[in-house]
């Protein structure tokens, strides 16, 4: 039998010795990171495109909001006498006007509460 290394293990599987061993690789074990873990998340840091404008600004429709860079906007809203914050990336639409992207991220109470409380766990700095 041949000798099995770290990274490969031979193995014989016929009886004659005019048949070449097959070649097994033994799989490495892939590592969860950021899973349990007390460190905090290390996130790369960009350049704030407008730093200036975390005042309230008002919409076409009269609706508060902030925006907070690269057209993207945070709202207040309520649906079904529920408040929600929305998060959205807005474009400009055929007609000149700032519309919503299809996609976006609206949390309740409960949500942004959990947000706030994860927010020391993420590290903006450079390295």
């Amino acid at each position: 039998m041949a000798e099995s290394s770290k990274s490969k293990d031979l193995l014989d599987t016929s009886d004659s010795e005019h048949s070449s061993p097959k070649v097994k690789k033994q799989k490495k074990e892939k590592k969860n990171v950021g899973e349990n873990s007390d460190k905090p998340v290390k996130v790369l840091k960009r350049k704030s495109e407008n730093t200036n404008s975390l005042n309230a600004l008002t919409d076409e429709d009269g609706n508060e909001y902030f925006d907070i860079g690269r057209s993207r906007r945070v709202a207040m809203s309520d649906f079904k006498g529920k408040k929600f914050l929305n998060i959205r990336e807005y474009y400009q639409n055929k007609d000149g006007n700032m519309a919503p992207g299809k996609k976006g991220i609206t949390l309740n109470k409960n949500e942004w509460e959990n947000l706030l409380a994860l927010a020391d766990k993420f590290d903006f700095s450079e390295e």
